[in-house]
């Protein structure tokens, strides 16, 4: 078995592992990176000949490259897990929407169609086969229809995690990890050299500062995920009553819809009533308009680089008394670093310094340092390779590992490795 590595290695964003087995070739995810400019994974040598894709789970870092992919060749049956397969299409119909808007995106609408025709949904656990591998898919605990993908071919037990969370949040279940022991552990590293605070106290901590904002007469910004951040900060907002209309915005209104549809989240009936406590809202003079009353605004994008959130910085950042409140991971090149480091972000092309408090709190969906390194020790991998995380994140776990004498690969683009 050989692996090849096309990007989101050293980094986050744009992850897409190639797997070539003795008869067969097949992709694990193939995402975008997002920015200034999108990237996108190196095309793998004749892509018209891979077998499969398989995607870990419907964030755009993991499967928003595969219509780019198509468009250079790729031309395969997509697997992933039945609830990832729909929120996947709304989140890469989204994404080549904001593309178009902001450029010419780097393939056409037929690869779009291309790439969902070829979706094909499977449940948990259920085994399925593609040449001389087998797969199965367990939940991963990071986002509805998120998978830990297990493969088994040329006599070996392959686990890539794609993103794993292992604690328990208002929205999921941790990832329970009984999948037994593997040969190789493909790991993500977004957390591996850092823990994450107590939940109930970080829930705390973002409750009353909604309340402070509110209190002061200002209006509650709230930058989102669009799948498993917007539905738990929704999930958050409604154990507390508010004498402030609550607002959904974005692609997060049709992604929670549909998790209510799937029942794919812990508490289906919590989630019903936290909906029936929001107003949607959607175009630019709605928006307007509601802002010139207290609220509390939740919508995409979460790292500030594209959607509804653009139209209420600009409504939202002169006025002192209002908060941003980011919610999760934000990247170098986006607007939400931007304002973390400098105070700043980009408006219709013009950076503007923002007036208005601004506040990072950990929701991260990810597991941090000492989960990454349970997961590994539960399933005691002979060859271990890290990817998906900072150059510090990786050689943090990867130097942990090696006194265990683990086999760690810590690979670059383009590497490949025989297991």
């Amino acid at each position: 078995m050989k692996l090849i590595f096309h990007g989101g290695v050293k980094e986050v964003g744009k992850l897409c592992i190639e797997v070539d087995t003795k008869s067969s070739r097949f992709l694990l995810d193939c995402g975008v990176k997002l920015g200034t400019e999108t990237e996108y994974p190196n095309v793998p040598k004749n892509p018209k000949q891979i077998d499969a894709a398989i995607i870990s789970h419907a964030h755009l870092d993991h499967c928003a490259g595969l219509p780019y992919m198509n468009s250079k060749g790729l031309n395969c049956p997509i697997f992933l897990t039945q609830h990832s397969k729909e929120i996947a299409k709304i989140l890469i119909k989204d994404f080549f929407h904001v593309e178009s808007l902001t450029g010419i995106p780097e393939y056409k609408r037929e690869n779009l169609i291309n790439v969902f025709n070829q979706m094909k949904g499977k449940d948990f656990i259920h085994r399925f086969k593609i040449r001389d591998a087998d797969f199965q898919f367990f939940d991963a605990g990071h986002i509805p229809g998120s998978a830990i993908i297990v493969v088994e071919a040329d006599g070996k037990r392959l686990a890539f995690t794609g993103d794993i969370n292992t604690t328990d949040t208002q929205l999921m279940k941790g990832a329970s990890l009984d999948i037994g022991e593997v040969d190789v552990l493909i790991s993500e590293t977004t957390y591996g050299d850092r823990e994450h605070p107590d939940r109930k106290q970080t829930e705390k901590e973002f409750l009353a500062k909604v309340r402070e904002v509110i209190r002061r007469g200002g209006t509650v910004f709230v930058p989102v995920f669009g799948v498993g951040r917007a539905q738990e900060i929704l999930l958050l907002l409604n154990k507390e009553k508010w004498n402030v209309p609550i607002y959904l915005d974005g692609m997060a209104q049709e992604v929670t819809d549909l998790i209510i549809q799937q029942n794919s989240c812990k508490n289906q009936r919590a989630l019903i009533d936290a909906k029936n406590n929001t107003n949607y809202i959607e175009g630019r003079e709605n928006r307007e308009k509601a802002v010139r009353k207290q609220g509390i605004f939740i919508t995409t994008s979460g790292m500030l680089s594209g959607g509804p959130i653009m139209d209420y910085l600009k409504f939202g950042y002169q006025n002192p008394k209002n908060a941003f409140l980011l919610t999760g991971y934000v990247i170098e090149g986006t607007n939400g670093r931007l304002l973390l480091d400098e105070g700043s972000v980009f408006l219709e092309g013009k950076k503007i310094n923002v007036k208005a408090e601004y506040v990072q709190f950990d929701f991260s969906a990810h597991s941090g340092m000492s989960e990454l390194k349970r997961i590994i020790q539960k399933l005691n991998p002979r060859k271990l390779i890290l990817l998906h995380g900072s150059e510090n994140s990786i050689k943090n776990i990867a130097n942990e590992e090696k006194k265990k004498n683990r086999d760690v690969f810590t690979p670059n683009i383009g590497d490949e490795i025989y297991i």
